[in-house]
């Protein structure tokens, strides 16, 4: 995968993470998960149609993933 395509999901992610949630994150670098089982326990998957088929995959720890229902919902 070309980094122009995967770039402005890591961007969107980052500044959804910092402006809306607060999160300081890590990026990890990204890759092609050939392990469908090496997931965390709740992944946002985004269909790509288009000029480029495909799927992005943001998978998160349960723990993350509730305190984001949690800063999204004000609670």
């Amino acid at each position: 995968m070309k980094a122009e395509y995967i770039n402005p999901f890591l961007d969107a992610s980052v500044h959804l993470f910092k402006e809306y949630l607060r999160f300081d994150i890590k990026n990890n670098p990204p890759f092609i998960n050939q392990d469908h089982n090496d997931l965390n326990e709740v992944s946002a998957i985004i269909g790509l149609a288009g000029d480029i088929i495909g799927a992005v995959v943001l998978s998160f720890t349960r723990e993350t993933a509730i305190a984001m229902a949690s800063r999204f919902s004000g609670q």
